[in-house]
């Protein structure tokens, strides 16, 4: 049977600061703290395969970032001034249409 501080604070999470402690203490979300856990523990636990882990998360980090991003910026200057270069054209158009009847 494995010892309660085997399970609530194992070793490789308690070199200087306990790993969910820096976490906490940097209210990081569920992507950014696993990134840390693994890159933590990677020495004393499970190596290469735990910095892949990290890595997938970083990568997927960067992926929501890029995306929030991309959807704060939404239509930029350029974007509206053609907007509404097209809605005159459009306009014109309909206007001509109308005195040509």
């Amino acid at each position: 049977m494995r010892n309660v501080e085997e399970i609530n604070h194992p070793e490789h999470y308690n070199i200087g600061i306990e790993t969910t402690d820096y976490i906490k203490s940097w209210d990081m979300n569920f992507v950014e703290g696993n990134i840390i856990k693994y890159v933590t523990r990677y020495r004393y636990k499970n190596g290469i395969k735990d910095l892949l882990k990290a890595k997938w998360y970083l990568e997927d980090l960067i992926s929501q970032i890029e995306n929030d991003e991309k959807s704060k910026k939404g239509y930029t200057k350029q974007d509206s001034k053609k907007s509404k270069e097209l809605l005159l054209e459009v306009s014109k158009q309909m206007s001509l249409k109308k005195s040509n009847r």
